[in-house]
């Protein structure tokens, strides 16, 4: 049993040179292919499908991180290019509550008020009075920023905005008259 190391690494040498027969190599891999078919194309076309998805995944992150920054860049140059711009509510807490009581009483009043073809000419001329005074209020808006803060433009902003709640609401007043009339005319012929 005991064998010499020597005899045994001589004899593997020896072993190791002798030459396979002939087209032993075309028939092992012939046989090979049957056994084990090569992977479908289709898996390198996933491949370079996921490959060119990350590709252009990052590309359009890049992109889209650089524009921006691009866009902050320019907001940033161009809010320090205008001059500031103030409105009532930016001038004090309490001014804010004022004038959005008053904004949110203008926008529920016009939201409640009914518009129909019989009273659409009667609104219309209250419509036009509303925006003579938004009008209005834009340019003491403009001259609150051009003038700075006073309190007669203050006064007057708060006015105006007292004045366009109580034409709405006047408006909304004539409207229920004008239908209530309506009504009873329409009852009368009847009758």
């Amino acid at each position: 049993m005991a064998q010499d190391l020597r005899e045994l690494l001589q004899n593997a040498a020896t072993e190791q040179h002798k030459t396979l027969p002939k087209g032993h190599k075309a028939r092992f891999a012939e046989r090979l292919e049957k056994e084990l078919p090569t992977k479908p194309a289709v898996f390198l076309w996933w491949k370079i499908a996921a490959v060119a998805i990350m590709i252009i995944g990052v590309g359009s992150l890049v992109f889209f991180n650089q524009n921006n920054e691009v866009r902050s860049n320019q907001s940033v140059a161009d809010t320090q290019n205008q001059e500031e711009y103030y409105t009532l509510s930016d001038l004090s807490p309490e001014l804010k509550k004022v004038e959005n009581f008053y904004l949110t009483g203008i926008q529920m009043e016009l939201a409640k008020l009914e518009v129909t073809e019989s009273n659409k000419d009667f609104i219309s001329g209250y419509m036009k009075q509303l925006k003579e005074l938004d009008d209005e209020y834009a340019l003491l808006n403009k001259e609150l920023n051009q003038l700075g803060p006073s309190e007669e433009t203050i006064e007057a902003l708060i006015e105006n905005l007292q004045r366009r709640l109580d034409l709405i609401i006047k408006l909304k007043n004539k409207v229920h008259q004008f239908n209530q009339s309506k009504n009873e005319q329409f009852h009368n012929q009847q009758a």
